[in-house]
């Protein structure tokens, strides 16, 4: 299983987007009997990094 944190973001397809990519690590996870874990972990950690960022400057713009 893939570690993740809760995702709360009033733009659907931000919240929607950064659950396929979850959806996709945990898979490709699955599929590889774990082999694949330090490489999911990292994809999940850079997809929630992003969602901050894109979640920032939309604040700061607001």
């Amino acid at each position: 299983m893939i570690v993740t944190h809760p995702v709360d973001t009033a733009i659907p397809e931000l919240k929607e987007g950064y659950d396929d990519v979850v959806a996709f690590a945990d898979f490709c996870h699955f599929l590889c009997e774990g082999a694949t874990r330090d490489q999911a972990q990292t994809l999940v950690d850079d997809a929630r990094a992003l969602l901050e960022t894109v979640r920032a400057r939309l604040v700061a713009e607001a």
